[in-house]
């Protein structure tokens, strides 16, 4: 098999509607405070805080977040030497996970919030996760680190390709 043969590649967003409600809204709203502090000149939350930072708040909280967010993606690559995960922006570059150090995987329905916190870049109880939505992934047992979830919406394609990358290993 070819090392750079790919048997499974996915790329997810972030899909749950309340939370694309919930960006909006949040941006509205600080868009909101900003206005009501620079043009109306009330004082916000019972803080004084100059209008030159409350701009540099608007434009990181109300227009940095929100458009990191409708950027995000999570992509998955499985070659015959390992796992390849980013979560971009905030990952630049590919974590690889090595064939050799998987010691075990399952294919598991899991509770984001209760067992990882919600999606994204996670560490709860359960181990560590890389997830965009839904409650579908694959565990990993790593001999150098804690348990990975790697959240997908193929399991039984991302379970197939570990098991053949593993086979070929």
């Amino acid at each position: 098999m070819d090392d750079n043969e790919i048997l499974f590649y996915e790329e997810q967003k972030p899909a749950q509607k309340w939370m694309i409600f919930f960006v909006l809204g949040y941006s509205a709203f600080v868009t909101y405070l900003t206005y009501n502090h620079i043009f109306l000149k009330e004082v916000v939350f019972d803080i004084q805080i100059s209008d030159q930072l409350w701009i540099v708040l608007w434009v990181f909280f109300a227009l940095i977040v929100p458009v990191l967010f409708f950027l995000a993606k999570m992509i998955t690559k499985v070659q015959s030497d390992g796992i390849y995960i980013k979560y971009f922006p905030f990952q630049t570059n590919f974590v690889k996970i090595c064939a050799e150090d998987i010691q075990a995987f399952e294919s598991i329905i899991y509770n984001p919030i209760k067992d990882y916190g919600g999606w994204g870049l996670r560490y709860g109880i359960k181990g560590n996760a890389i997830n965009a939505y839904g409650n579908r992934g694959i565990n990993l047992q790593i001999t150098y680190a804690r348990n990975m979830l790697i959240g997908t919406q193929k399991p039984q394609e991302l379970f197939e390709a570990i098991q053949k990358m593993k086979n070929a290993d």
